[in-house]
């Protein structure tokens, strides 16, 4: 596994500390990245992780993702402070950018002629008498935010991001919806306050972009529905199935004749220990180049892009003055790429995080969080290797603990 140094980032009132680990998993790359930033004179602070995809392109997209984001935030600090919701957006779109225009230069750069299409993906051929072939590849993203005492966060993709609490007094609530980004018309969250919610000592802050939401479902089919079947959107939704070819698996819906999607429950294999099953988006029939994906939103992949996959992100934000005022404790982030989540049950991470001797350790040893997550991604190797064998995927994790200094 590597590791950074250690981090202990402060703004007014609140202390971070802050730890990260990646591990390579059983793959020859490893293109997980993440971003750990701080301004202290605008009291900013910034952590994120990316999880690149595609044998041939997942770093290149990882990474320049990550640059140009770090990049166009650093640029912008007062605009974030004063409008921090357009300006997550468009770092997002920034950061769509810079993954074309690299991988654009990098297949140049190889030799190869590059075009991007009318429909705005790129593809490449080395001479005139060998076929295009399109480039693929792009990246997750899981940005957490904060800006004074707000925080911010914003994801695409299937690298997700915890919030944890000794006291458990969590709940839904604490979470303001604020808007997404790629369908601001639709499900509009209208932040309404129940008082019914379950306390909890752990609430999810990403939004779900598996196959499986009828909300994302819906998405896509507005973006681009079948000419021939429009109550159905283009991309195919499906349950993978070990040796079949992907058009041939299982449909993820059944479509009623209102146009109603319901899960068929058809799943054929779990690809995590909670039981999650394998599904995928693919580009259908038709398309000159097939593709497949795990999530409806990413980062670069621009053929799928095409058929209604977004790079624009859902964003929420929490009132951490708000939210300590009701738990006395430490909280802790936990963001990981799927190399992480894929091996743990929730309630398992929670135990781990807010175990009393841990939490004491974060605070009073300097390297106290650092030593943590070096812990907490051992567990995660050993597990990955239990449960995936030579096949674990890259697992990257940033964990945050959060101190009220008042």
């Amino acid at each position: 596994m590597e590791q950074t140094s250690i981090f202990k980032l402060s703004t007014s009132i609140k202390e971070f500390r802050v730890g990260y680990s990646t591990d390579i998993g059983g793959g020859e790359e490893n293109q997980d990245d993440y971003l750990i930033y701080e301004n202290g004179e605008h009291n900013i602070s910034v952590f994120g992780i990316f999880d690149g995809h595609n044998k041939e392109n997942g770093k290149i997209a990882a990474i320049s993702a990550k640059d140009k984001l770090i990049e166009f935030i650093n640029e912008n600090l007062l605009l974030l402070k004063s409008n921090p919701v357009e300006t997550i957006r468009t770092a997002y779109i920034r950061a769509h950018e810079n993954i074309k225009q690299n991988l654009k230069d990098a297949y140049i750069k190889e030799g190869y002629t590059v075009i991007e299409t009318p429909d705005g993906y790129l593809i490449k051929r080395k001479s005139i008498y060998i076929p295009w072939s399109c480039i693929h590849g792009g990246s997750t993203c899981t940005i957490i935010i904060i800006v004074d005492n707000i925080m911010y966060i914003s994801n695409v993709g299937d690298s997700s991001a915890l919030l944890y609490s000794v006291d458990p007094e969590l709940d839904e609530n604490d979470i303001q919806y604020i808007t997404d980004c790629a369908y601001p018309t639709k499900f509009i969250n209208d932040n309404i306050v129940s008082s019914d919610l379950k306390k909890s000592d752990t609430i999810k802050l990403t939004s779900d972009h598996s196959p499986e939401n009828i909300r994302e479902f819906y998405r896509i089919r507005d973006h681009y529905p079948n000419p021939r079947e429009p109550l159905k959107p283009y991309l195919q939704f499906i349950y993978d199935k070990y040796g079949y070819p992907k058009c041939y698996c299982p449909n993820l819906f059944n479509i009623d004749n209102c146009g109603i999607p319901s899960l068929t429950n058809e799943g054929k294999y779990h690809k995590t220990v909670r039981g999650d099953f394998a599904t995928y988006i693919i580009t259908p029939l038709s398309s000159q180049f097939t593709e497949q994906l795990a999530f409806t939103r990413t980062l670069g992949d621009f053929q799928l892009q095409k058929y209604g996959v977004s790079h624009l992100p859902e964003i929420k934000s929490i009132d951490l003055d708000k939210l300590f005022k009701k738990v006395t404790s430490p909280l802790c982030i936990v963001i990981a790429s799927d190399g992480v989540w894929d091996n743990w049950l929730y309630e398992d991470v929670t135990k781990f995080i807010t175990e009393s001797n841990r939490v004491e350790k974060v605070f009073t040893d300097k390297n106290g969080c650092q030593e943590i997550t070096d812990e907490f991604m051992k567990l995660n190797q050993e597990k990955a290797r239990t449960n995936f064998g030579n096949t674990a995927d890259n697992a990257t994790s940033i964990i945050v603990y959060i101190s009220n200094k008042i």
